[in-house]
């Protein structure tokens, strides 16, 4: 048993792999003692250090996909397909009236300013309306202006935010990546999936640590040019000028999917180099195709994953 950091990151509906996380640490008696989120992150902490998420979690395993179509109360005069205030008045519902400030557990909602470009922690104030700030994924739910800002989805700028939990003392920091490798790519046996090496304290010295760090920068980008390098290596010479051919889109490829793959991809190589200079000790990855971002229907099935990527993670890690 221990104190846990828990950072939760943005992903859609892939986000209810939260849940299952959640229980499991509580299943094996680790105390959560700060949290952190960005997007479904933010919700999914949200109501969990509210100490409502048991009732939500209830709430979404009812839910078809019909209703979730009810939920979504559609714009085309507003930046957004969602409006998004149905939403926002199932969460005020739902949080009647909870304050950040308030909560037993020390809680971070990120979200996006963009007129200064810049990522917005909300550590005090209405839990409902920092959530809101939080999942405004750009073109799908509407953006929403508190105070003299203009905030969208955190997960634009932070999408696995660590720094907000550096502050709270705790025996391992636990993040829940919603933009990991692929089903398929996981199973291949030439891409691994690695926790991150922690030294002890006698075996590094302040100057070492900064060369650790550029080190795993470094070897980030040689990784991420290592792939673009394979995808030109494996072209088969007989069918290279098929590169040049222009061809049609997917069959079944939506805008919303168009847009939310666009955001998932920006959003994982974000996390990446941002986890570089203050990694987990344990990094759950959720596979991006493992649910699509407006499937939140599929809540059981995101749970179950989530709890069995969750257990299988803790063991390696020994907690």
């Amino acid at each position: 048993m221990g104190r846990i950091a828990l950072v939760l990151g943005s992903g859609g509906a892939r986000g209810y792999a939260h849940i299952g996380v959640i229980q499991v640490l509580e299943e094996r008696g680790h105390e959560v003692a700060a949290v952190s989120g960005a997007s479904m992150g933010a919700l999914i902490g949200g109501l969990h250090v509210a100490g409502k998420l048991g009732e939500f979690t209830g709430w979404a395993l009812g839910l078809k996909q019909f209703d979730v179509l009810r939920m979504m109360d559609l714009t085309v005069r507003e930046p957004g397909l969602v409006r998004g205030d149905r939403i926002t008045r199932y969460l005020s519902g739902l949080l009647d009236g909870i304050q950040i400030e308030d909560s037993p557990i020390p809680y971070t909602a990120v979200a996006t300013d963009l007129g200064s470009r810049r990522e917005v922690w909300f550590q005090q104030g209405p839990m409902d309306v920092a959530i809101r700030a939080s999942i405004a994924m750009p073109s799908f739910i509407t953006p929403v202006v508190v105070g003299d800002r203009l905030l969208i989805d955190g997960g634009v700028v932070n999408p696995l935010p660590i720094e907000p939990t550096l502050s709270t003392p705790v025996d391992a920091t636990v993040a829940v990546e919603l933009n990991g490798p692929s089903r398929a790519d996981s199973r291949n046996k030439d891409i691994a999936i690695s926790t991150p090496y922690h030294a002890s304290a006698d075996e590094v010295d302040q100057e070492s640590t900064g060369r650790d760090w550029l080190e795993r920068f470094r070897m980030g980008a040689v990784d991420l040019f290592a792939q673009t390098a394979w995808a030109r290596k494996n072209v088969d010479p007989a069918r290279s000028n098929d590169l040049y051919r222009l061809g049609p889109a997917p069959k079944g490829l939506s805008y919303l999917d168009l847009v939310a793959q666009s955001v998932d991809m920006m959003g994982s190589m974000i996390a990446r180099y941002r986890s570089a200079s203050n990694p987990p000790d344990v990094a759950i990855q959720i596979p991006h195709d493992a649910a699509r971002v407006s499937e939140f229907h599929r809540a059981s099935g995101m749970i179950t994953l989530g709890r069995k990527l969750a257990i299988e993670a803790l063991d390696r890690a020994g907690l």
